[in-house]
């Protein structure tokens, strides 16, 4: 199925299986509801747009416009998915339509549709901030508004959150803290001197199951989810490396350039709490415990989680994606597809925020249904990991 053929499917409204139906009318439904399935897949994959034209892609942001006007399945929202994925995948997709989409008050997961907005659309988003009214944004429009200014991201946006950062507006107090908070949902933080600092790498690499490597081309320059040689010094478990990259291999030079091999540990008890577990690691495989953690947390839960039954080296490096954007799934470099609110920590040594170096999604396991992040800071050779999930 295409991505214009699900588009189609969805102006259909749905039809669902009722008491009154007889066998034959119930399995026609049935076969259109998996029809629904599959088109649901085909415009939720980021595999869908990777080889979009700009124009291509315009027509598709089109298409879903008219789908999101008509509101036939409002429960669903593919067109909001269609244009996530086109503004992650398909750079120049939604050139012109930013306007557009501001004036329907779209906004989905992190506004990142906002990305390549025009100065027109940027301006008018300021604008509405420094107003009491807003457009019809769903949930919280000050939030969203933020999101999408931090998505653009240029250098008259960061001059706008350095103004804000020197004097804050009056709802600003609102918010649980400083407005240039929200740079971080788009990967990025305003420096102290007022400058972008970007938390992710251009770079950007599938990390694919083997079961989805088809070909010889795929070599293997990172394990992922293997046995390290220590131990938690909070819980007393063993500790799990979570990436173990080749760093002579070309594709992995971006990470610590002119390195050989990179090991980032975590504890599956303690890193799956929201807790920081930092390690010192250098681009020779060091991996140890590092005295920065200090004490153990008040309260240690003990998930009785068996380190053991998670699948071990069943990821395989796959192509670089189109763009450091495309977020979903398993990958190393690029932007992190947070679950809940965006959570880059601080190094312990220096205070700066840790860059991401990937994220791993462990589909196969059920108890664990969220995704964990890897963190460097290669300055002071500290590493760490997050993980969040629904």
């Amino acid at each position: 199925m295409t991505i214009y053929e699900a588009l189609r499917l969805f102006h259909r409204p749905k039809r669902w299986v009722t008491g009154e139906m007889t066998p034959q009318e119930r399995k026609l439904v049935e076969q259109d509801l998996e029809l629904y399935k599959e088109a649901k897949h085909v415009v939720c994959s980021y595999e869908t747009y990777q080889t979009l034209t700009p124009d291509e892609g315009h027509e598709i942001a089109l298409l879903a416009l008219d789908l999101y006007d008509a509101r036939i399945n409002s429960d669903d929202y593919v067109p909001q998915q269609v244009l996530t994925n086109l503004a992650e995948s398909v750079p120049g997709a939604l050139h012109g339509l930013h306007s557009r989409l501001l004036d329907r008050g779209i906004s989905f997961a992190s506004n990142v549709i906002f990305r390549e907005a025009d100065p027109a659309t940027r301006d008018r988003i300021i604008s509405y901030l420094a107003q009491d009214q807003f457009p019809p944004f769903e949930g919280d429009a000050r939030a969203d508004l933020l999101c999408a200014l931090a998505w653009i991201g240029d250098e008259h946006v960061q001059h706008q959150f350095i103004k804000w950062r020197q004097v804050p507006p009056k709802w600003s107090g609102d918010f649980p803290g400083p407005l240039d908070l929200y740079t971080y949902e788009a990967g990025w933080e305003l420096t102290i001197e007022g400058t972008r600092r970007n938390l992710y790498f251009a770079e950007n690499y599938d990390l694919l199951q083997i079961d989805q490597v088809l070909s010889t081309v795929y070599t293997e320059p990172i394990a992922v989810i293997t046995s390290h040689e220590g131990r938690c010094e909070w819980c007393g478990r063993a500790l799990l490396t979570l990436f173990d990259m080749n760093l002579r291999d070309a594709r992995m030079q971006f990470v610590w350039p002119g390195g050989e091999r990179l090991r980032i540990a975590f504890c599956l008890n303690c890193s799956t709490q929201a807790k920081s577990v930092f390690t010192e690691v250098d681009a020779y495989g060091v991996s140890r415990w590092s005295s920065l953690n200090g004490e153990p947390p008040e309260y240690l839960d003990e998930l009785g989680l068996d380190p053991t039954s998670l699948p071990y080296d069943r990821i395989k490096l796959g192509q670089m994606r189109r763009t450091a954007y495309v977020s979903q799934g398993s990958h190393v470099g690029g932007c992190p597809e947070w679950v809940q609110d965006a959570a880059f920590p601080q190094c312990p040594g220096c205070g700066q925020t840790m860059l991401l170096v990937g994220q791993y999604e462990p589909v196969q396991v059920r108890y664990l249904e969220g995704i964990f992040y890897a963190f460097l800071c290669s300055t002071c050779g500290i590493a760490t990991t997050g993980y969040q999930q629904t």
